[in-house]
């Protein structure tokens, strides 16, 4: 959806376009920033800006409007994706204005809106819509279900189909036996290209029913952000929040004291969006390596932290108990913790001096927005307090995903035995529960820990997956399917992970004989994909999943990553811990024992990390930040600390 979709706003904003010396403002060299290539232009009065601003604020007024009637997750992102530049050229004309209150609730309003309307209608069930309603609604649902795996594996059996003609290349092949290789991988695509259409429309029919879910609610498809004094009442004394609004031209970054007696800040960052992905990727590049320059990460560090916290910046960061980070495109995949804690930055000619780590001296989090993080802290209604509310789910032994970052790929996940040990639970399965009580014991858990491997799909990001236990109690060792529960007369939806390159397409499960449960099939090994967390109703104030890159994914923008984090909290937990890269499994393991020792101390999640984060950075084994500042928690930091 681009301007001509919406045509009265585009009209607005080609009427603000037209002043004189506003075109450069608005696209994002500011007057802030000046402009140094040859005659700097008249800067533009304030009355001209004002006039900007208020063609700008109508235009949004108008796109905001227009979205609140927009359902379904997709739906909701493309929208946002394709009309955020509304917001972003008039926060850009707030802030030269001074209109900085005014700038950060345009923020508010324009990020992360496709994770607060979920949020938002979580609740809604069979016990708050006729049961028609949502028998309809739950039958489109499961079709979709099924129509995801069905494009996972069709994406399988391509990326299979590619991986043979390439290793059939590199062992010297003939052109004719390429040829023959070529019709199965022509075949795959079309079949691939098939089930994409069939789960566009399924979704499509998804969108529609909920609509009329909605309706039968009397619900609002997105509800209006809170006034901006409610907004500052989330954040707790000593918490600091910190957003960005990325743009082509200068970025911004907003400061948000935890006491609303303080003022909210506006700070320019003289680097376009270009730029800093950049410096995120080049920063990355040497994180992820272990045997990297500890002098090199070191300095690139100091640099990226003299971008992202301008000196005015550091004080505040300093008083600061709390980060509570709120990235904006390139800077999703930002490694904060391995920034530099301001104020006790050496200086550049004494590298040889130890480097104070953010993600070491201060708690951190990450959130869409504010108003997504006043969402995640709503109160829970749980019927009864539970002794054991802590789920561990023990993975495979060996991963059976490649991983696509440093580490060892064939190393065996996190200790899931330990992680339970230190709760006083046994990991799930035991001997004692069946695979089918998974679903309600990921719905009734208040902690959830997934020892297995995170995998990511390189061509979807909601097929990230997590793979679960490989073995159950059914005789003869047969995996435990995680099929959403299905309406009678529907067939069971199949389970299919993502294959990476170079692997088999994997086989989904056969429909279920009549009054038999559903017996899967091959591979040993079941998996939790992001887009399944879509019939799950979870009640977690953590799911902790360190043994991955599952913390990064597609970048929307205006919404952020869309991945395994965003579909955990979606689907009603407070907050995920993750990761943006893998290590090696004994480090992982380390972190993830030591974030569960704090817990189980009754420590808030974030410094819970923070602590664990710091034990194995004092290590000698372990120094390097690849091994602990790649963990990151999403979402509600304290949702942990509050049961």
């Amino acid at each position: 959806m681009h301007r001509r979709s919406c045509p009265a706003s585009g009209g607005v904003v080609a009427l603000a376009l037209c002043l004189p010396a506003v075109g450069a403002l608005v696209a994002g060299s500011g007057a802030q920033a000046g402009i140094s290539a040859g005659a700097p232009p008249a800067p533009p009065s304030r009355e001209r800006l004002e006039t900007v601003a208020a063609l700008q604020a109508r235009a949004w007024d108008i796109v905001r409007r227009q979205g609140e009637f927009v359902v379904g997750d997709e739906a909701r992102r493309a929208f946002s994706a394709t009309n955020t530049h509304y917001a972003d050229s008039l926060i850009a004309t707030q802030v030269n204005l001074g209109q900085v209150e005014a700038a950060f609730r345009t923020l508010q309003e324009s990020r992360g809106s496709a994770l607060r309307q979920l949020l938002a209608t979580r609740d809604l069930s069979e016990q708050t819509v006729p049961d028609e309603t949502w028998r309809r609604y739950r039958e489109t649902l499961e079709a979709q279900f099924a129509a995801e795996a069905a494009l996972d594996t069709a994406w399988a059996t391509e990326r299979g189909a590619g991986a043979a003609i390439e290793r059939a290349r590199a062992r010297g092949r003939s052109a004719p036996y390429l040829d023959l290789l070529r019709g199965p991988l022509a075949a795959a695509r079309e079949v691939r290209r098939s089930a994409e259409g069939d789960r566009i429309l399924a979704r499509l029919r998804t969108q529609s029913r909920w609509q009329e879910v909605l309706r039968a609610a009397d619900r609002t498809p997105l509800p209006p952000v809170l006034p901006l004094a409610e907004l500052r009442r989330v954040l707790a004394p000593g918490d600091l929040h910190l957003a960005y609004a990325v743009t082509g031209g200068e970025s911004t970054l907003f400061v948000v004291p935890g006491n609303p007696a303080q003022p909210i800040a506006a700070y320019p960052i003289a680097r376009s969006g270009a730029a800093l992905r950049r410096d995120t990727q080049e920063f990355l590049a040497l994180l992820i390596r272990p045997d990297s320059s500890p002098d090199e990460v070191a300095d690139r560090a100091r640099r990226l932290t003299s971008v992202l916290l301008p000196e005015p910046v550091a004080a505040a960061v300093r008083k600061a108990r709390r980060l509570i980070f709120s990235p904006d495109g390139p800077l999703w995949e930002a490694p904060f913790a391995a920034l530099v804690f301001p104020g006790g930055v050496p200086p550049r000619s004494s590298r040889a001096a130890p480097v104070e780590f953010l993600g070491r001296a201060r708690p951190i989090s990450v959130t869409p927005s504010l108003a997504v993080l006043a969402a995640l802290r709503q109160p829970v209604s749980r019927s009864e307090p539970r002794k054991r509310d802590v789920l561990v789910l023990s993975g495979p032994q060996r991963d059976a995903l490649a991983h696509p970052a440093a580490g060892s790929p064939a190393d065996p996940p996190a200790s899931s035995r330990e992680v339970a040990r230190i709760h006083d639970v046994r990991p799930f399965p035991s001997l004692q529960e069946e695979g089918a009580e998974l679903r309600p014991r990921l719905s009734r858990a208040r902690i959830i820990h997934f020892g297995g491997p995170v995998a990511r799909d390189p061509d979807r990001a909601l097929g990230a997956a997590i793979l679960l236990a490989a073995t159950s109690p059914f005789p003869g060792n047969a995996a435990v399917p995680l099929a959403p529960s299905t309406p009678p007369g529907n067939a069971a939806v199949p389970t299919a992970p993502s294959t990476p390159p170079g692997n088999a397409a994997v086989p989904a499960a056969p429909r279920p004989r009549p009054g038999n449960a559903a017996v899967p099939a091959a591979p040993p090994a079941t998996h939790l994909s992001a887009w399944e967390l879509a019939g799950l109703r979870l009640n977690a104030d953590l799911v902790c999943a360190l043994s991955g890159p599952g913390g990064r994914g597609e970048i929307i923008p205006g919404e952020g990553v869309v991945g395994l984090p965003r579909a955990f909290l979606g689907a009603g937990a407070r907050s995920m811990a993750t990761a943006l890269w893998d290590t090696r499994p004994d480090a992982r393991d380390a972190l993830a024992l030591s974030l569960h020792r704090h817990l189980r101390a009754r420590r808030p999640s974030d410094e819970a990390l923070r602590q664990a984060a710091d034990e194995v950075a004092r290590d000698a084994r372990w120094q390097h930040p690849h091994y602990w500042a790649g963990a990151l928690l999403w979402g509600n930091p304290t949702a942990a600390h509050s049961r």
